[in-house]
């Protein structure tokens, strides 16, 4: 199970961070791509977002440091994924005892 969840996370983590790069590209156009940028950051990273906020102030550090949110909140939800779909649902009963 380990090994599928650090795939998991890796390919959750790789889709998301290049979700957030492309947004943000796409944020400093002043036509429709704007508004696709801003759909796709509120869609990706929203809660990542709104942890950096104090950040916000400091733009390449708040883009780091929101990138380094997405890895680890990617590597939580490939551990989940790979505990819920590889073991099963009721993997955590079996194993409770």
């Amino acid at each position: 199970m380990k090994r599928t969840a650090i795939r998991a996370a890796f390919v959750i983590g790789i889709v998301r961070i290049f979700a957030f790069w492309t947004a943000m590209r796409l944020m400093q156009a002043s036509d429709i791509r704007q508004v696709v940028g801003y759909f796709l950051l509120m869609v990706t990273c929203l809660p990542e977002m709104g942890v950096a906020k104090p950040l916000r102030f400091n733009v390449p550090g708040w883009v780091v440091f929101v990138t380094g949110l997405i890895a680890a909140t990617s590597l939580a939800l490939g551990y989940a994924w790979a505990r819920l779909f590889v073991d099963g649902p009721r993997a955590t009963e079996r194993k409770s005892f």
